[in-house]
């Protein structure tokens, strides 16, 4: 048991402290002599609390002797994305701009995990404010994907997807603004889940754009995802009713022209995850696509967004341009640019949008969509992929498939369905309907044993470098 710890979920973990196989100590302290050796080779975390986590896992571990018991995620190590306050630990935004600030308190998502037992071993890297895909920054290091450290893990939440993937935490927390929780979850291969918008609170975490930003978990598997969700909304045990063999499959899924847009290993990857669910007896209809009517109006009011957060509410830009990194700069200056009538026409271009979606979902489970057209790009060229045989910025393999649920608020959860002919993993995103997380997970969850009665392989920790 303790050998393997690194590939256990946080069900599995739990049931290993009850049963007297495992305390939450010796996991911890497992756990931390891993990121110990591999962490600094990945570069998931930003900074690390673990004598802390080491003593507040004793204290765990003291609690289940005395049969004191606070619920699923107890004693269930965790990272947490720099953008959230954990009192104590040095939380800078993954920027320069806040190099040295260290927060009192606790965000309140990360207060709510902790209450319920969850042990904080460190803050995970993300892009700079949350503001990209890449989680590389020009002189506070970047985060290598665990599957290839050459690639990059996707981001902003690309510290927790890569901490999660290389088996360092079996839950991490994150924000999504436009695909940053499921971009690499799907590209370092791990469940990354966003519920409905709102249904997490973000006091004390750093906005990028107030209306698209969401709280969301990365994982190994999907019910620990929803149980670490909704301990965020203050009930453990919310998201977790009913059993998998009672749900539905009904599904939207992208047509023809959309599936000849991908590599031919992620759309032999999707062709076959529909065959698989067909075979299952699901029914599968097409759905017209969204993302590039997505794209235009996520533009405006993200860059504008952002922008009025750095200029009036923050005010550290311009002020302090200088500290910022070149490419949040640059998209700071494109959000000064952003007139309102610009603005006011991209929100009137998301309602419909979003009435567009949300009334192809009626009557369906969920729609079932890629979550990039092809793979993560080097760390040596991290903005830029060669796909279809010509050199295109990542963002347009990406942003086209995931800023629909983030205009929408609809909940969605991406899950690993193969891997590419490099070995590293694909994954496609369900977008259920709003309000109905508890269903989409479960949905997320019979996918993947589905995948895995067919063939497919479960998670397993890569085999990482040490320092």
């Amino acid at each position: 048991m303790n050998s393997g710890v690194a590939g256990l979920t946080a069900g599995e973990l739990g049931r290993a402290y009850r049963d007297g196989q495992l305390s939450p100590a010796e996991a911890v302290g497992l756990l931390a002599t891993r990121i110990e050796e591999t962490g600094p080779v990945l570069g998931a975390f930003a900074a690390l609390r673990l004598d802390q986590a080491i003593d507040e896992a004793r204290q765990r571990s003291d609690e289940l002797a005395r049969g004191e018991d606070r619920g699923p995620l107890h004693g269930i190590p965790l990272g947490v994305k720099e953008l959230f306050d954990v009192a104590g630990l040095p939380t800078c935004y993954g920027s320069a701009v806040f190099g040295s600030r260290v927060p009192d308190t606790d965000a309140s998502a990360v207060a709510r995990l902790r209450a319920a037992g969850a042990v904080v071993v460190g803050s995970t890297r993300s892009h700079e404010f949350g503001w990209g895909i890449t989680s590389q920054h020009p002189t506070l290091g970047g985060v290598r994907n665990p599957w290839d450290l050459s690639r990059v893990p996707g981001g902003s939440s690309g510290g927790s997807a890569a901490a999660v993937a290389a088996g360092l935490v079996p839950l991490a927390i994150g924000t999504d603004t436009g695909g940053s929780v499921r971009i690499p979850a799907a590209f370092c291969g791990v469940i990354g889940f966003k519920p409905t918008f709102g249904r997490i609170g973000r006091r004390g975490a750093m906005p990028l754009a107030p209306s698209l930003d969401h709280v969301g978990v990365l994982a190994r598997d999907a019910r620990d995802a929803a149980l670490c969700a909704g301990a965020m909304t203050g009930d453990p045990g919310e998201c977790v009713a009913g059993q998998p063999a009672a749900v539905r499959l009904r599904f939207l899924h992208p047509p023809d022209s959309e599936l000849e847009e991908l590599d031919s290993d992620y759309r032999f990857a999707l062709t076959r995850t529909l065959a698989v669910l067909s075979d299952a007896g699901a029914t599968l209809h097409p759905y017209p696509p969204a993302g590039g009517p997505a794209r235009a109006a996520f533009g405006p009011i993200q860059l504008a967004e952002a922008y009025h957060h750095h200029s009036e509410i923050l005010r550290t830009y311009p002020v302090l341009a200088a500290a910022y990194g070149e490419d949040v700069r640059q998209r700071l200056v494109l959000g000064a640019r952003v007139t309102l009538r610009e603005y006011v026409n991209a929100t009137y271009e998301r309602q419909r949008l979003t009435r567009r979606i949300e009334r192809n979902l009626d009557g369906v489970d969920a729609m079932i969509s890629p979550v990039s057209s092809r793979g993560p790009a080097s760390v040596r060229e991290p903005d830029v992929v060669v796909h279809r045989g010509r050199p295109v910025a990542l963002r347009d393999v990406v942003l086209g498939h995931t800023v629909p649920q983030n205009l929408s608020g609809l909940p969605a959860i991406a899950i690993c369905v193969g891997v590419d002919r490099a070995g590293l993993p694909i994954g496609v995103q369900l977008t259920g309907a709003r309000g109905r997380d508890e269903a989409l997970v479960l949905l997320a969850q019979r996918v993947v044993e589905l995948l895995a009665a067919a063939g497919g392989q479960g998670f397993t920790a890569p085999t990482l470098p040490t320092t």
